[in-house]
């Protein structure tokens, strides 16, 4: 059985790839939606475990919606983005921010100063995997500080799926085609998360109607259940997401897109000297 799951895209680039993403999103508009992501509650609640003079880390912040939302709550939060573009329409939006240009893998950060470090759907991103942003956020988290990370979540469903996907890729994968990410089993980064001296203190599995969405959108049986008979290109949202509820009443390891983890940072975590 496959540890994890990988998906391809076509760009010439991962850089290319973001630029483009981010290039049609506005903050004011990222910062509405906010609120209602599924794990929203418990960042609120890990909060409670950064003092209020403390920064808080975004490591892959995009159009910095985070940071405006966490800001605005009295934090002081720094995002940082590969990205040059997307840090720069935030920017010019919400000038008050604090935004830098930088790779999440080697921060101009010093040891051991930041309370909390944010990582959304980033780490799954590098093909090498995801050990040197962690190992980063080690470095520069203090003792106790917490780790608030989401990272695409290889279900039961992408697990039975794998094998038959990647021998499809090899026999005809396009040679356009490019790494895009991975899907993590949840015993496998806990391992990646021990290696770099966190402990795993929470873990929440969500968002299973978009699974469902994005690995079965093409399947003729998923458009008979939930296309729109007067618009064939859009979905029954609503039918779609009651069937997820019950995949996840059943179990959410069944179909949840996402995984969340909260991990604080160990004595013993490796650190480096001054700054990278």
């Amino acid at each position: 059985m496959f540890e994890r799951a990988i998906y391809y895209m076509t760009a010439s680039s991962q850089h290319e790839h973001w630029e483009r993403h981010w290039s049609g999103r506005e903050i004011e508009a990222e910062v509405k939606k906010g609120p209602r992501k599924a794990w929203w509650p418990l960042l609120l609640e890990s909060l409670d475990g950064v003092g209020r003079d403390e920064w808080i880390l975004e490591a892959g912040c995009g159009v910095a919606q985070f940071v405006k939302l966490l800001q605005d709550r009295g934090r002081q939060v720094l995002g940082i983005d590969f990205a040059a573009d997307a840090l720069q329409s935030a920017h010019q939006a919400c000038p008050e921010l604090r935004l830098s240009v930088q790779d999440a893998r080697s921060l101009g950060l010093a040891d051991r100063s930041v309370g909390m470090v944010i990582s959304l759907g980033v780490v799954e991103h590098f093909e090498a995997g995801p050990s040197d942003l962690l190992s980063e956020s080690a470095r520069v988290l203090r003792e106790g500080g917490q780790l608030f990370i989401t990272v695409p979540y290889f279900n039961l469903i992408r697990k039975f799926r794998e094998p038959w996907r990647r021998l499809r890729r090899e026999l005809g994968r396009p040679r356009d085609l490019v790494f895009y990410q991975y899907a993590f089993d949840p015993a496998e980064f806990e391992q990646l998360l021990a290696a770099d001296g966190f402990v795993i203190r929470r873990v929440l599995l969500h968002h299973s109607h978009v699974s469902l969405r994005n690995d079965f959108s093409d399947a003729r049986w998923f458009r008979i259940l939930f296309a729109d008979p007067r618009d064939p290109e859009k979905l029954r949202s609503g039918r779609l997401r009651r069937v997820a509820s019950v995949l996840d009443w059943v179990s959410p390891r069944i179909a949840s897109h996402m995984m969340l983890v909260v991990a604080e940072r160990r004595s013993d975590a490796p650190t480096s000297t001054g700054t990278r």
